[in-house]
């Protein structure tokens, strides 16, 4: 039996072959697929120092604070057995925790290490002892680095995986969930994923029984966890990271699954190799018993025949071999004669008798000669044999059978059986014959003959080819094609192609490509190569898509103003975009990467910017931004001055005449001196001394503008427009409004603002928010009960001090005279609730 395969992330990353069904049934976690680590800390936090019942992120549950440095917090035995069995069953787990840590703490939330508190009881412990080796798995955090550690065994040796948080870690609540899948791990903080990758397996036996879990700390004394815990949870199922945010992704199988599947098949495969060979057993067995005298009989035209019986049925031979009838061509004897006759009523073929003449044995139906003398003629006389008896054919003299030999007499010779003599060594075929192709011509001594050539076979006088490669059945398998080659028939012979994949090493053998060590596949670059009998397969690298032949990076986040994936994660911008999406624009006008020359102003533009010549010059491709001769092109000096270009402008100067108006013509308009006026709704236009200067009327953006003067200031649309939050393609103009999340926003003046929902005032400790709600509810069925956990069936009970006053446990009253409030002491912690029947 063939070993086990391993699952690679490659076949990971194959789910597509497989038609898997997976449902999330519901957000709640079997209890006997988890360990509840604070149910643990319940049984024995009252008899820890350092560890007291608070106030949580969610009312769902019990969370405890951690304080100081010197406790023993160890998971009890049946929890621990339990973790064990959990753990020895399955690929799937994930660890999930609530945790608020306090700055500057680097510690163990979770640890199973060498060492038991029970059997190092009254012992000073030697912290050297408990090295790195000692860990079996833990899950490790530090605000001090903003790092989440994950440790784990593989093959007896210690692994790690570190994952960095970019956000603050310290003192506040988030939600942990480390999840491992057979050979992947994910790591989810406040229900996003901060990394994925491939790991080796880890090892998930505990055989050895000095080993023990802990919570808070490693080991008896060391990293001890200072900040609060709520909800630490080992849940042995795929995906487990659903129990605590059940928003996310729900795409299946995991790779643990798919381990488990391939498990599962080559189990199937092994089975079925099994009845096989039971099958074949059991087909042998049958044909053995076949052979005993109970065997079955046949029965053939009404007839019965017994087991074994052979009869003759015309040519053909029958058998009844286990009540089968098997019936064969009736085999002939070998003949040893040249014309063997066919007889009607006979199966086969049978010889006739010979005829002797001079010493010498001739066939039936073949002629031969013999010479006589009668005085000095020669008579030649022509025998036929039939079936032992010479007929005679014909007799004549000598001269009429017989030419005279073409060489010397010294070269003639005498053959038995003719009445001629004939050259020694003449080449019948060479003097014409009449052998159709294929057949060939042979020199025989006395004539030729026609025979068909290697590779054909003679039916009915003709030649028919031979198919080498035919089935034995067919009479072939005459070739000597080895492995890597298929055999190919050619007319009178054969040849040996080679099989995709293969290259030629012989004339009959051909050995196999190895496509991905010669270069000679059409992998993409980022894919890897597996070489195949006969062929190759293109698979592509981990965080790409693709078919192995072309294959793209992946991107958690779109790419967008026209940027390419080119590497897992990272965006390659198009010039003039940057950004981890590609999100911002350059502006090329500020940070002067632009190559606007003279007399020009640059202006930005969305991946681009725009050179803009100034008033009074014209772009020319060849020399950029000219002057403009406006004497020559176009003026508004009056015909009583002369106009002279400047650089950029030009001036109306008197005429020599002295005459010297100062209006100005504009298309045969003339205004005055100071004169003003609009030009296309979009200018002010002034004429001074005959010359026109034109501005664009100033645009107050922080007005409301009309239509028209809208229409004249684009520059105060774009910049009071604003981008939707999370894509840079959604655009909203100043004044439109949105929602996003529970969150209430417009677009002011280019500014967002948003506002948050107007929640009613909830006026208790213990809060939730349902999912597609935005607003908190209070938690009324039994909030508080949970507060009592740690300290149930103990009779010293703390009480509370609430704004001066003094509360015992168990003990209620309405929050600052709010009759629709009420709060509780239960062990020294407050607990408040509010009433929603005063919202009806």
């Amino acid at each position: 039996m063939a070993s086990p395969k391993k699952v690679t992330h490659h076949q990971c990353l194959s789910l597509i072959f497989f038609t898997v069904v997976c449902q999330v049934l519901s957000y709640g976690v079997d209890p006997a697929l988890e360990v509840n680590l604070l149910e643990a800390i319940a049984m024995t936090s009252s008899a820890a120092t350092g560890i007291r019942q608070v106030p949580g992120y969610h009312n769902e549950g019990p969370a405890y604070s951690f304080e100081g440095g010197d406790r023993t917090l160890q998971v009890p035995e049946e929890f621990f057995d339990k973790t064990k069995k959990l753990l020895a069953a399955t690929t799937d787990f994930t660890i999930l925790a609530t945790v608020k840590q306090l700055k500057r703490n680097t510690a163990s939330l979770v640890s199973i290490t060498a060492g038991r508190a029970s059997t190092l009881a009254n012992t000073v412990f030697d912290t050297t002892s408990f090295r790195n080796d000692s860990r079996f798995m833990e899950l490790f955090m530090s605000t001090r680095n903003n790092e989440i550690r994950f440790y784990y065994q593989h093959d007896g040796k210690v692994m790690q995986e570190s994952f960095d948080i970019e956000e603050t870690m310290s003192d506040r609540w988030a939600r942990i969930a480390l999840s491992v899948s057979g050979t992947h791990v994910r790591l989810f903080y406040d229900c996003k994923e901060v990394d994925s990758r491939y790991i080796p397996q880890p090892d998930l036996r505990m055989a050895d029984a000095e080993l023990a879990m802990w919570i808070g700390q490693r080991g008896p004394d060391k990293t001890y966890f200072r900040g609060s815990l709520q909800d630490v949870r080992i849940v042995a199922m795929p995906q487990g990271f659903l129990a605590q945010c059940p928003s996310l992704s729900r795409d299946c199988p995991t790779c643990g699954q798919f381990q488990a599947m391939a498990d599962g098949i080559q189990e199937l495969e092994a089975r079925i190799r099994t009845l096989e060979h039971k099958l074949f057993t059991a087909e042998t067995r049958i044909e053995e018993l076949q052979q005993c005298p109970c065997a079955r009989s046949c029965e053939v035209s009404g007839a019965v025949r017994e087991d074994g019986e052979t009869w003759q049925d015309g040519c053909t031979q029958c058998t009844c071999s286990s009540g089968k009838v098997k019936c064969l061509p009736i085999k002939c004897p070998k003949l040893y004669c040249k014309n063997p006759v066919h007889e009607d009523g006979q199966c086969c073929a049978s010889c006739k008798r010979n005829c002797t003449s001079s010493g010498l044995m001739y066939g039936h139906m073949e002629e031969y000669q013999e010479l006589r003398s009668r005085g000095p003629t020669q008579i030649c006389t022509t025998y036929k044999c039939m079936d032992g008896v010479a007929t005679t054919r014909s007799s004549k003299l000598i001269h009429q059978v017989c030419a005279t030999p073409n060489c010397p007499a010294s070269e003639r010779v005498s053959v038995p059986g003719h009445c001629c003599q004939f050259c020694e060594g003449m080449d019948h075929c060479s003097l014409g014959h009449t052998c159709q192709p294929p057949k060939v011509c042979t020199n025989l001594q006395t004539k030729y003959a026609c025979h068909c050539p290697p590779g054909y076979t003679e039916v009915n006088g003709n030649c028919t080819d031979i198919d080498e490669c035919a089935g034995e059945a067919d009479g072939g398998l005459n070739h000597h094609c080895h492995e890597g080659t298929v055999c190919m028939n050619t007319p009178g012979g054969y040849r040996c192609d080679c099989l995709p994949g293969y290259s030629r090493l012989t004339d009959t053998t051909c050995q196999q490509i190895n496509e991905c060590e010669t270069g000679q596949h059409t992998c993409h670059k980022r894919a890897t190569c597996i070489d195949t009998d006969g062929s190759y397969q293109c698979v592509c690298r981990a965080n790409h898509a693709g078919d192995g032949k072309s294959c793209s990076a992946v991107c958690r986040k779109q790419c967008l103003n026209g940027g390419i994936c080119n590497q897992p994660g990272q965006c390659e911008c198009p010039p003039g975009f940057t950004g981890e999406q590609c999100e911002t624009d350059i502006n090329e006008c500020e940070v002067g990467s632009h190559n606007c020359q003279a007399n020009s102003v640059c202006i930005n533009l969305p991946g681009s910017y725009h050179c803009q010549c100034d008033v009074g010059y014209q772009y020319e491709e060849a020399a950029g931004c000219t002057d403009i001769n406006e004497c020559k092109d176009a003026n508004t000096c009056d015909s009583s001055r002369l106009c002279n270009n400047l650089p950029g402008s030009y001036e109306c100067l008197c005429s020599p005449s002295g005459q010297c108006l100062s209006e100005c013509v504009v298309k045969k308009k003339r205004y005055s001196h100071d004169q003003s006026w609009d030009n296309d709704q979009c200018q002010t236009c002034t004429c001074s001394h005959g010359v026109v200067m034109c501005r664009p009327k100033e645009c107050d953006c922080s007005r409301k503008m009309s239509d028209a003067e809208d229409y004249c200031c684009p520059e105060c649309r774009v910049s009071t427009q604003c981008l939707h939050q999370e894509s840079a393609t959604v655009v909203y103009n100043d004044g439109d409004r949105w929602n996003y999340g529970c969150q209430k926003c417009r677009c002011e003046a280019g500014t967002i603002l948003c506002e948050a929902p107007n929640c009613p005032a909830p006026n208790c400790l213990q809060t939730y928010t349902p999912v597609g709600e935005c607003c908190p509810r209070c938690q009324v069925h039994d909030a508080c009960d949970t507060f009592s956990i740690a300290v149930q069936g103990s009779s010293d009970m703390a009480d509370c001090e609430h704004q001066g006053a003094s509360y015992s446990h168990n003990q209620w009253w309405f929050l600052e005279d709010d009759q629709c409030t009420e709060c509780i002491c239960r062990n020294g912690n407050i607990c408040c609730w509010y009433n929603i029947a005063c919202s009806r």
